[in-house]
């Protein structure tokens, strides 16, 4: 399987109260990223930066095999929309779109709950499993 060098997420929200979009930037360098985009008017946007253990982020990173992935394209009133963004080693890049619903498939909580253990965000980010 190929090593990731950087993954980029972004989950856009329609009719949220605040934010109507946040990404998460995560880099085989230990860094991440966190992006919270308010509407317009609602005030600035925020950011969180964070480092982790290299080797954290490898395990992380080794546990994604996104060819596997079961990816909604049809939108519906309660899907929210996902961009996933990967670049490999070999400077592959993959982008998938997609829809994220109420009920997501089994490798989408994995993604979610492997994150979450793997940082303690300051305000919880938008993932698959919501």
């Amino acid at each position: 399987m190929k090593k990731i060098k950087k993954l980029l997420l972004e989950v856009q929200k329609p009719g949220m109260p605040q934010y109507v979009k946040q990404s998460i930037e995560i880099s085989d360098k230990g860094f991440i990223k966190q992006i919270l985009y308010p509407m317009v008017y609602l005030g600035q946007m925020k950011i969180y930066d964070y480092s982790v253990d290299i080797d954290d982020i490898e395990r992380f990173f080794s546990t994604l095999d996104f060819d596997n992935w079961n990816i909604s394209k049809t939108p519906s009133s309660t899907s929210f929309s996902f961009n996933l963004n990967v670049l490999y080693e070999d400077n592959e890049y993959k982008e998938i779109f997609g829809y994220i619903f109420p009920e997501m498939p089994e490798e989408y909580q994995n993604f979610d709950e492997k994150l979450l253990e793997l940082v303690l965000f300051i305000e919880r980010p938008w993932l698959f499993t919501i």
